[in-house]
């Protein structure tokens, strides 16, 4: 067993240059998930070392992958701090992707037979401006654009040619844009790899411009960080998001993916409003192997969530049940974790390897 450790920690060893200031990583991807198959790439993280509650001068975050069913990924993120007196950040995010999707159509009880698999391609530029207004208080306004460009559509039912099935209208994708405003409380000691604090938020926000999609978003959330005696960590988060208006249907809130309900795939559970709650115990350990030692962690998860046409609806309907271990590599001063869970419900399994924490 120690020497399959040592092997999957020699592979994902970074190339790493670390100072005092910063932690600089440059990390092999590997990427398995029940939609897109196993896939591969390269990921750089560029990032002052840990410091609480302190804002970052600037700080990179980039990867690139492919996977064996078509998936491709690119994704750049900066991270400009010290604006306006140092209490101020902006968060440039450009994300360009193509891969395969599954959609069930809306409901709290879709069926395996409901599954449409459709491929979108596209892009997404998103700009958030970060403000601190009092010790962990922050005030963040973002916006995006995303266009999105879906050609192949299957499914398991012999739905006339060129027409996508559940009703969708806009099937063939569109440009859609969202102007959002929050209001956070975030006292983790880091955004990444969090131990130790709390991050809750209120957001909403809406489209403004006449793209092909007029719609709503409005999202709350509460999650709680604490280590304790032994090597042990726990998070737990509740949260809700819901739609008004007309957005696109693979907008919809969503449970069952790497983050959300892991034992249920595939985005399963789709709707207007989606809420769920999430626990997770982490036990963390050195082992240490030839020329290094890295820290591990072990991993039990509980999740539960359900989703409706509206937050009323959502509110009463039967409640999903996920769970399932993990396995986590820290990197780099807590800079990145890369991530293997299996989690386990009654509509299957999903195998996930992918970087940071689901939550």
């Amino acid at each position: 067993m120690r020497a399959v450790f040592a092997l999957f920690a020699a592979f994902f060893h970074p190339l790493q240059l670390s100072a005092t200031e910063r932690t600089w990583l440059v990390i092999p991807i590997l990427m398995v998930n029940p939609e897109n198959g196993v896939g591969a790439g390269l990921k750089y993280v560029n990032t002052p070392s840990p410091v609480p509650s302190s804002v970052p001068s600037h700080a990179w975050d980039l990867h690139f992958y492919l996977t064996t069913k078509g998936q491709w990924e690119m994704k750049v993120e900066h991270l400009r701090g010290g604006i306006i007196g140092g209490n101020s950040a902006l968060r440039s995010e450009g994300h360009f992707f193509a891969y395969p999707e599954s959609f069930f159509g809306q409901g709290n009880a879709p069926e395996a037979r409901d599954e449409v698999i459709y491929h979108p391609r596209g892009g997404r530029l998103r700009e958030t401006w970060e403000q601190r207004m009092w010790s962990s208080l922050y005030l963040k306004g973002s916006g995006y654009a995303q266009w999105v460009d879906i050609r192949k559509v299957r499914s398991l039912e012999p739905w006339p040619s060129g027409v996508f099935p559940h009703g969708v209208s806009q099937s063939s994708g569109g440009v859609n844009d969202l102007w959002s405003l929050s209001l956070e409380w975030d006292s983790r000691d880091q955004e990444k790899a969090a131990r130790q604090g709390w991050y809750a938020g209120q957001k909403a926000g809406h489209s403004l411009f006449s793209t092909d999609f007029r719609y709503g978003w409005h999202e709350s959330w509460v999650a709680a960080y604490s280590h304790f005696g032994g090597g042990f960590e726990v998070a737990a988060k509740l949260f809700q998001q819901s739609v008004m208006g007309s957005p696109p249907f693979y907008e919809l809130p969503h449970l069952g993916d790497k983050r959300l309900m892991r034992g249920v795939t595939r985005k399963r559970l789709r709707d207007r409003s989606a809420q769920a709650v999430q626990t997770e115990l982490r036990y963390q350990f050195e082992m240490p192997l030839p020329e290094r030692v890295n820290t591990w962690q072990a991993a039990v998860f509980a999740e539960s969530g359900r989703v409706g046409e509206s937050f009323a609806d959502a509110s009463q309907a039967r409640l999903h049940i996920s769970g399932g271990i993990g396995g986590r590599l820290v990197l780099g001063r807590r800079a990145a974790v890369l991530r293997g869970d299996l989690g386990f419900s009654a509509s299957g399994a999903g195998i996930y390897i992918d970087f940071g924490q689901a939550f």
